[in-house]
């Protein structure tokens, strides 16, 4: 993937615009114990002696890859202020504005020499991000496939889904589960019965109706009688809508899938490369170098 030109770029046009997103001292990009950073990461502006980082929302520029020699854009400041840009806030400490109006800085790319029609836009992320991705090269290494097994390859070559009996026994890898399309609906549970009966509705197969689910016995038909669990991410307790033991009877397979837990997949492995693109040192202000 990346980013081609359409069209004849000439030298010094600006080839797509940037506003940025500041992350005030890199706040939801860590994990937690034994995980990664955010992916979200790769995608960011920042340097070094900073604890900022800056996310550019423009469409197509998270598209743009990196060469060290072949790049033909690099990053500016916007020259005008503007409703999208204020330059005055390069000058101040960046507590003072980014954490009340987020919104006010604008990056550009810019053509480094004339670009021909169907070029690969490239980008040199800077030397901090070639060192990071060279010791990346040198020290990664594959995991085995008894290690990691892509979820939907699993769901391809698994005709019968396993019970929760026969998983105590054979389990699957670690990382995944099982999870059903369903939509739920509080007016068809009570007091004396939290068992429904599962119903094909239009939309059903959209991601936000995925629950992860138990597979409790398998039936006649390739359907299955499960029990539906409420979503991973789910932080609060009012977000929880799925009862206590909710089950569910006669899914069809074709709305169970075997998917990949939340955090678990090949992009958030131990050793997966995390790094910010770098903003060049004549570019980035001095006062926001807070970890020099």
């Amino acid at each position: 993937r990346g980013a081609i030109a359409t069209r004849r770029i000439p030298n010094g046009t600006v080839v797509a615009p940037a506003p940025l997103v500041p992350i005030y001292g890199r706040i939801g990009m860590f994990l937690g114990k034994d995980r990664n950073d955010q992916l979200l990461r790769n995608y960011c502006l920042g340097h070094k002696n900073s604890s900022m980082l800056f996310y550019p929302y423009a469409p197509t520029i998270n598209l743009i890859n990196h060469h060290s020699t072949r790049y033909n854009v690099k990053l500016r400041w916007n020259n005008d202020d503007n409703s999208l840009h204020y330059s005055k806030w390069l000058l101040d400490q960046p507590s003072e504005h980014l954490l009340t109006h987020p919104y006010g800085l604008l990056m550009e790319f810019v053509a480094t020499r004339e670009i021909f029609e169907g070029e690969e836009i490239l980008l040199d992320y800077g030397k901090d991000w070639q060192d990071a991705w060279d010791h990346h090269v040198q020290t990664w290494s594959s995991p085995s496939t008894m290690e990691f097994q892509y979820a939907r390859e699993l769901n391809r070559a698994t005709k019968e889904l396993r019970t929760e009996e026969e998983l105590q026994t054979n389990p699957y890898p670690s990382h995944v589960h099982t999870t059903c399309f369903y939509m739920f609906d509080p007016t068809h549970t009570s007091s004396s019965s939290n068992t429904v009966k599962w119903e094909s509705k239009r939309g059903i197969n959209e991601l936000r109706y995925l629950y992860p689910c138990k597979i409790l016995t398998r039936d006649p038909g390739d359907l299955y009688s499960v029990e539906i669990l409420n979503k991973e991410d789910l932080v609060s307790q009012k977000e929880k809508e799925i009862p206590l033991g909710h089950q569910v009877t006669q899914i069809p397979r074709r709305a169970i899938r075997i998917s990949e837990k939340v955090y678990a997949t090949d992009q958030h492995l131990p050793n997966a490369f995390r790094h910010e693109i770098v903003i060049p040192d004549d570019m980035f202000p001095k006062a926001w170098m807070d970890l020099a």
